[in-house]
């Protein structure tokens, strides 16, 4: 069965009602205060045979669902639902009906449906296209979307998700468009970009270069370059403000440039971090985690087990970031970095 798209005004001011049908299965629309205009008896007549209300409410009938309106199973977008500035989108589930609405004596033209945007959906919505939200724009009562299967589906797919109400500015759009293209960039650039900077950084030199890509990733924090002859058993420690207040919340980094295995030798360095990032001028501080970042070689099994014994011993996790999750982290922080001076510059 193939699924057409159409879209379907209701009347303006009456947001509420139309928003409690649609909950309840009833995609209503006016004009539909008198029987007469029931489309099934209209659509028995000649245009020369109906009445003036008659006439004023034909221009429904592709509610009928016959041949070129809507049949079961067709997408109808709703705009405006359940307010200005978004829409809804039901499935046509059953057949037309006329019942006119008791308390506004209208509304009679009636179509089962099912609600499959529970929130709606907001029409500056990251994930509403742009061919979707011109189509927004038609002054139309009804017309049939065309050509934007796909980014209905789309929508649907993501019908549930609470981001889905929320608005956003173009920037905002075009930063997550940036956000998926970085994604692909980063699939095809990891593998050269790993073979690269294993060739032009070594040793001490890879410091810096974490610690400028950490600045993409702890935004509010500050990342201090350690290392050295009194580096405390830190080379990167990263200061991120306390949300509750007091002194800031510490992370205390080791960074190997091994090339097979680190072994459990490195442990005596993070418990040093540990201890001595715990206590500034007499004062206790929170230190969260201590991490190994290995741009090559792997943690051992003897590393990963005194990792745990020290994590036991003080409270603080020890994890380790190593090889592709490194390079990936170093060449996020890197291209952002890049493009945020460019578009400063």
């Amino acid at each position: 069965m193939t699924i057409r798209y159409w879209a379907s005004r209701t009347s303006r001011g009456h947001n509420d009602y139309f928003w409690s049908e649609l909950q309840e299965g009833r995609l209503r629309q006016g004009w539909g205060y008198d029987q007469s205009q029931d489309l099934r008896q209209v659509a028995k007549l000649d245009v020369k045979d109906q009445s003036a209300v008659q006439r004023e409410t034909f221009r429904h009938r592709h509610m009928l669902g016959k041949e070129g309106g809507w049949q079961n199973g067709d997408i109808v977008l709703v705009p405006n639902m359940p307010e200005q500035g978004m829409f809804a989108l039901v499935k046509v589930t059953g057949p037309y009906r006329f019942q006119i609405d008791h308390k506004d004596h209208d509304f009679g033209h009636i179509r089962e449906v099912e609600l499959l945007t529970k929130q709606g959906v907001a029409n500056t919505n990251p994930y509403v296209d742009s061919e979707l939200r011109s189509t927004l724009r038609n002054a139309g009562r009804a017309w049939e979307i065309r050509g934007r299967d796909a980014a209905i589906m789309r929508i649907l797919e993501h019908a549930n998700d609470e981001s889905m109400i929320a608005h956003s500015t173009n920037m905002q759009r075009t930063a997550s468009v940036l956000a998926q293209a970085l994604d692909t960039a980063n699939a095809a650039l990891l593998e050269s970009f790993t073979e690269g900077l294993h060739g032009a950084l070594g040793k001490a030199e890879w410091e810096g270069v974490i610690a400028s890509a950490l600045s993409l990733h702890f935004p509010t924090g500050q990342i201090k370059a350690t290392g050295g002859p009194r580096e405390q058993g830190a080379d990167l420690v990263v200061e991120l403000p306390n949300p509750f207040g007091g002194e800031p919340w510490i992370i205390v980094i080791q960074v190997k440039d091994y090339r097979d295995e680190v072994g459990a030798e490195v442990i005596g360095q993070l418990e040093q971090a540990i201890t001595a990032y715990s206590e500034a001028d007499g004062e206790p501080r929170q230190v969260i985690q201590a991490v190994l970042a290995s741009t090559q070689a792997k943690a051992s099994p003897a590393f990963e087990e005194c990792a745990a014994k020290l994590t036991e011993k003080t409270g603080v996790p020890v994890s380790v970031i190593s090889g592709k999750e490194l390079m990936d982290l170093i060449l996020r922080g890197i291209l952002h970095s890049g493009i945020e001076q460019s578009i400063r510059g």
